[in-house]
């Protein structure tokens, strides 16, 4: 199998997002941040922002396979939109034994 490799759809498609963790911040980089739904559509009651309707502030986080907070994520803040994110879960995707993106349920924290 081939590495996919995810960075011009981040270019492309991805908002501007930074990591904090341990007090060490990452350069600004291209990430996805998406609010999750119901998988009926039955989300017509949710929070407007400016990246889509929230439910109960969870969101679908994709991010470059360089930045991988999978082990220690709990200790990690993700800034996007000057919105702080914490992680509930996090994990590796990987293609041909590289790591093509991490993704993440993150939500928002104060």
């Amino acid at each position: 199998m081939t590495h996919i490799n995810t960075d011009d759809i981040f270019k492309n498609l991805g908002n501007d997002m930074r990591l904090i963790r341990n007090g060490s911040k990452t350069p600004v980089f291209k990430g996805v941040l998406q609010p999750l739904r119901y998988k009926n559509k039955m989300y017509l009651e949710g929070t407007p922002t400016p990246i889509g309707l929230n439910e109960e502030n969870y969101y679908l986080y994709i991010g470059p396979g360089k930045y991988d907070i999978s082990a220690g994520f709990k200790d990690a803040t993700l800034v996007c939109g000057g919105i702080r994110y914490g992680f509930d879960r996090c994990e590796r995707f990987k293609t041909a034994g590289k790591t093509a993106y991490i993704w993440g349920i993150a939500k928002t924290v104060n």
